[in-house]
C-alpha cells in the first residue's frame, strides 16, 4: 500500500492537470468572445417566447471574454440574455462542423444565422434546471453562409448567477468523443464515487454494529454515506422550483456533516479529543443551509465562497493533528491517510474555486475523482484493523481455552486426590464401624458365654444356645457386608433359611411375605445390618418368649415408606422384658438409625413389632414405574385394621 501511494498521488495530479487544462480537440476552434446584444432582467412572457433579439438591440455592444459569470439582482425571476458569436466562413470550417459546450448550467436556444439549430429546456415557475453534462450539436450545412456566419445564443436564467461557457467549433466525430469523455468525468465518475462511498460506508457500519465499542467505524461509515449523498448534486439536474433552495441547503448540510465526521475520525484515529470542536462545527454546519433557505438563494454565492472556506480550515486542522501524531508515533497508517486526504483536499479546492468563480466555471469537477482512493484507502486500513482484532480475539480464545483445559486437568486431578482421600477415610470408618459392631455384638456374646462356662453356671443347653446366637451374629454381619451391591433380599433369605428350622423345632409356623415393591429397595451395608438385626431380634424374642403357634413376617412399601411387621399369636412378652429388655431397646435404636421408628405392642393375643422407615425417592420411583407397567402387584392394608402397627400392613396371601 505504501508503494502504491506515489502512483496514486501522481495519477491524481496528472489527471487534475489534464482536466484543468481544458485541452481542446485537434483542429477545433475555441470561440471565447461574444457580444451581449440584449438583456431582459426580469423578462416578460413575450421575452421568454421570442426567437430573436429585439430590433432595438445595439450592434455595437462590447465584446466579453468567455467563459464568464454575470450577476443578477432578481434571482428568483426569469431573465433572458442574447449573445452573438461570430463564426468563420464555410471554407474555414471542418467538413461536418459541430459546436461543443463543455458545461451550460442554464437552458436556451442556439440560432445559426437566425434559424434555431439546438435547444435546452430552461427553468420556469414550476421546474428549476442546472445542467451538468457536456453538449454538442451539428451545424446544418444548408444554413452555413459561404462568407460570414453568426451564432446567436438565447440564455434563459432563473438564478442569481449566469454562467456563460466558451464554445468549440470542430469536426462532429471529434467533438462527440470529447463530449462523451467529459460525460464520463462529470457524471459517470460522480456516480461511481457515490456507489463506492455507499458500499464502503455500509460495510463500515456493519463492522461497527459488530464492534460498537470502536466508534472509528461509525464515524467513517457515516462520512462515507454522507459523501455518497453529496454526489447526488452531480446527477440530479432538475428539481421542483418550490424545493430548489431546500435542495441546495441540503447539499451544503451533507457536505458540512461529511467534513465534520471525517475530522472527528482523524482525531479519534490519533486518540485526540474532539469534544471542543463539536459545537463550533455543528453550528457552522447548520448556518450555511439556514442562510441559503432563509435568504431564498440571495446568499447562495456567499455561502459557496466564504462558508465553505471554513470547511477547509476544519479539515486541515484535523489532518495536521493526525499527521503530527503519526510523525511522533511513526505510524504508517497515519501517513497513508494523510497523503490520501491531502490529495482529496487539493482536488476539493479545485471544485471550490470553480463553483466560487475563482477559476473558470467550465473546469472539470475533480473531488469525486479522488474520493474513491481516499475511501478505499481508509476502508482498507480499518478492515485490516478489524481482521487483526479478530485474530487477536481468536488467539486470546485459544490461549484461554488452553489455560481452561489445564485448569480442568488440575481440578480433575485434585478431585481424584480428594476422592481417594474420601475413599480411604470411608474405608477406615467402615473398618472402625465393623470393629465396633463385632465388639459390641459378637464379642460381648462370646465374653458372656466364656464367663458363664468358666463359672460352671451354665448348663450345656444354655451354652449351646449362646454359641448358636454368637454364630447367628457373625453370619448376620457376613450377610450384611458380604453381598454384592448390598443385596438386602439375599441377606433376608439367608436369615430366613437359618431361623425357619429353629422356629419349626419350637413348634412355630413361619409365614414370610414380601411384596415386589420391597424387593426393589436397595440399602447400604450399615442400614442392611440394622434391618437384619431388627428382624433377627424380633424372631428370637418370639421364639423364646411368645409360646406362639404362628409367626408372620411382612415386608412392603407404601409410597416412600418401607414397613416391616413381625406378628405372632402367642401370649405376649413378659412384663419385665417389655420394660427393661435390651433387645427391644436395640430394635428401637436401630429403627431410629434407619431414620424411622419402631412400635411394639404386646398383649394376651400376641405381639406385634412394626418398623417404618423412609426409602430413597429413586427406589420409590422405580417401584411406582413397576406398578405402572404391571410388573408389581401393589398390596393394600385391610380396610378394617384397627391396630396401629397394622395401619399400613398388606393383606395376607
Amino acid at each position: 500500500m505504501a508503494a502504491m501511494l506515489p502512483i496514486m498521488v501522481a495519477w491524481g495530479l496528472v489527471w487534475d492537470s489534464a482536466c484543468a487544462s481544458e485541452a481542446q480537440p485537434q483542429r477545433a476552434l475555441r470561440l471565447d468572445t461574444a457580444r451581449l446584444v440584449d438583456r431582459r432582467d426580469p423578462a416578460s412572457p413575450a421575452d421568454l417566447v421570442a426567437d430573436r433579439p429585439p430590433a432595438t438591440s445595439s450592434t455595437a455592444a462590447p465584446l466579453m471574454k468567455l467563459p464568464t459569470r454575470i450577476h443578477r439582482e432578481h434571482g428568483n425571476t426569469s431573465a433572458v440574455l442574447w449573445l452573438e458569436i461570430e463564426l468563420p466562413a464555410r471554407g474555414a470550417m471542418p467538413p461536418t462542423p459541430a459546436i461543443y459546450l463543455p458545461r451550460m448550467n442554464d437552458g436556451g436556444t442556439f440560432y445559426l444565422n437566425g434559424t434555431p439549430v439546438f435547444s435546452l429546456p430552461w427553468s420556469d415557475a414550476l421546474t428549476r434546471v442546472r445542467w451538468r453534462r457536456a453538449r454538442w450539436f451539428v451545424l446544418p450545412d444548408a444554413l452555413i453562409d459561404p462568407q460570414a456566419n453568426r451564432l446567436t445564443v438565447k440564455i434563459v436564467n432563473r438564478d442569481f448567477l449566469v454562467d456563460v461557457p466558451y464554445l468549440l467549433l470542430g469536426e462532429r466525430d471529434e467533438l462527440e468523443r470529447a463530449a462523451e469523455d467529459r460525460q464520463w468525468i462529470d457524471q459517470y465518475g460522480s456516480q461511481f464515487t457515490g456507489l463506492t462511498a455507499a458500499i464502503v460506508g455500509g460495510f463500515m457500519l456493519a463492522i461497527w454494529w459488530a464492534r460498537r465499542r470502536e466508534p472509528h467505524y461509525l464515524l467513517f461509515g457515516l462520512s462515507s454515506l454522507l459523501w455518497a449523498v453529496r454526489t447526488l448534486n452531480y446527477s440530479v439536474e432538475t428539481m421542483p422550483t418550490d424545493l430548489w433552495w431546500w435542495w441546495r441547503g441540503f447539499h451544503f448540510l451533507t457536505v458540512a456533516l461529511a467534513t465534520m465526521t471525517l475530522a472527528a475520525f482523524f482525531h479519534l484515529f490519533a486518540g485526540l479529543s474532539f469534544r471542543r470542536w463539536v459545537w463550533p462545527m455543528g453550528l457552522h454546519a447548520a448556518l450555511g443551509p439556514v442562510l441559503v433557505v432563509a435568504s431564498d438563494g440571495r446568499l447562495h454565492e456567499f455561502v459557496y465562497r466564504y462558508w465553505q472556506a471554513f470547511l477547509f480550515v476544519f479539515i486541515g486542522i484535523a489532518l495536521a493533528r493526525l499527521a503530527m501524531w503519526g510523525r511522533r508515533t511513526r505510524s504508517v497508517e497515519a501517513l497513508v491517510i494523510t497523503i490520501g486526504a491531502l490529495l482529496a483536499i487539493v482536488l476539493a479546492a479545485n471544485d471550490y474555486a470553480t463553483v466560487s468563480g475563482l477559476l473558470p466555471v467550465t473546469r472539470v469537477y475533480t473531488l469525486h475523482l479522488a474520493l474513491p482512493v481516499l475511501l478505499i484507502t481508509i476502508g482498507t486500513i480499518l478492515s485490516m484493523r478489524f481482521v487483526q482484532a479478530l485474530r487477536s480475539a481468536e488467539d486470546a480464545n485459544l490461549s484461554l481455552a488452553a489455560r481452561l483445559a489445564e485448569k480442568e486437568r488440575e481440578l480433575a486431578a485434585h478431585y481424584e486426590r480428594v476422592a481417594e482421600i474420601e475413599r480411604r477415610e470411608a474405608s477406615a470408618a467402615e473398618r472402625q464401624r465393623i470393629m465396633h459392631d463385632m465388639h459390641d455384638g459378637l464379642g460381648a456374646q462370646l465374653v458372656s458365654t466364656l464367663v458363664m462356662v468358666e463359672r460352671g453356671a451354665a448348663p450345656p443347653d444354655e451354652v449351646a444356645r449362646l454359641l448358636r446366637e454368637a454364630m447367628d451374629e457373625m453370619r448376620l454381619a457376613i450377610d450384611a457386608f458380604g453381598q454384592a451391591d448390598s443385596d438386602l433380599q439375599a441377606a433376608l433369605a439367608n436369615l430366613r433359611f437359618r431361623m425357619e428350622p429353629r422356629l419349626k423345632a419350637a413348634g412355630i409356623t413361619l409365614d414370610w411375605q414380601s411384596d415386589q415393591s420391597f424387593e426393589a429397595v436397595r440399602l447400604g451395608d450399615e442400614s442392611s445390618l440394622h434391618l437384619l438385626r431388627i428382624v433377627q431380634e424380633s424372631l428370637s424374642n418370639a421364639m423364646r418368649h411368645s409360646r406362639a403357634k404362628r409367626l408372620e413376617v411382612r415386608f412392603f412399601v407404601d409410597h416412600d415408606t418401607c414397613h416391616v411387621v413381625v406378628e405372632d399369636d402367642g401370649v405376649g412378652l413378659p412384663a419385665d422384658l417389655s420394660r427393661t429388655g435390651r433387645g427391644l431397646e436395640n430394635i428401637r435404636r436401630r429403627a431410629h438409625a434407619l431414620g424411622g421408628e419402631a412400635r411394639i405392642d404386646s398383649g394376651p393375643r400376641g405381639t406385634i413389632v412394626a418398623v417404618h422407615f423412609p426409602v430413597s425417592q429413586a427406589a420409590a420411583g422405580r417401584a411406582a414405574d413397576d406398578d405402572a407397567r404391571g410388573s408389581v402387584v401393589t398390596l393394600h392394608p385391610h380396610a378394617g385394621s384397627r391396630h396401629p402397627a397394622n395401619a399400613a400392613s398388606p393383606p395376607r396371601r
